[in-house]
Formats: structure tokens, sequence, C-alpha cells
């Protein structure tokens, strides 16, 4: 379960701009800018992963490095989901010789 999003203020995200010299958080390097439209907040520690909406853990990224990133993560996600099962353990895929042994352990 994922946390609610909070809208902050103008100001706190210009702080968070401010704090990274204006400069994209991706380790481009490259110049945000001061276009708006071209600069999206992410959370560092995805709040699908634990992490907490606040400032302290937004970034400010070019738009299309957001994207990219998001994409990244999405994918790393539904990996995540299909290996963890609902208990929480990290299910590892079977050798054939371990699933004839499972097979035999549940039928006797």
């Amino acid at each position: 379960m994922t946390a609610r999003r909070r809208r902050f203020h103008p100001r706190v995200l210009a702080d968070i701009v401010k704090r990274q010299d204006g400069k994209c958080a991706c380790g481009c390097g490259e110049a945000l800018g001061t276009d708006p439209r071209d600069i999206q907040f992410d959370h560092a520690n995805p709040l699908w992963n634990g992490g907490k909406d606040d400032p302290e853990n937004l970034r400010a990224l070019k738009k299309k490095h957001h994207l990219a990133k998001t994409v990244r993560e999405t994918k790393d996600r539904a990996k995540m989901k299909r290996i963890v099962n609902q208990s929480g353990m990290i299910k590892r895929r079977m050798s054939r010789r371990d699933e004839a042994l499972a097979h035999y352990l549940e039928n006797d």
C-alpha cells in the first residue's frame, strides 16, 4: 500500500531546486532551467518502497529523466511482485530435481 501524495507549496519546491544548485538530480548534471513544465519532482526513496512523502525525500528532475526513471522503477516493482509471494518470502525457481522431490514429499 502506498501513502497518499501531498501537494507541496511552490516555495518548498523552489527550495528543492535551489538545494540541488538548479541541476537535475539524476546525475546527468544538466541544468533544470526555469520553465516549471520541464521540471518534475521525484521521491528519492519511492513511496511504494517505504519512502516518506516529505521535502527531504523529494528531488527535482528534468521531465524526460523522471519518465525514464519511472519506467525503470515500474519494471523493478513488477519484477519484485512476481518473485515475492503473499507471505513475503522470496520464491526461488526450483530445479527439475527439486520439483520432483517436492512432488514426492507432498504425495506421501
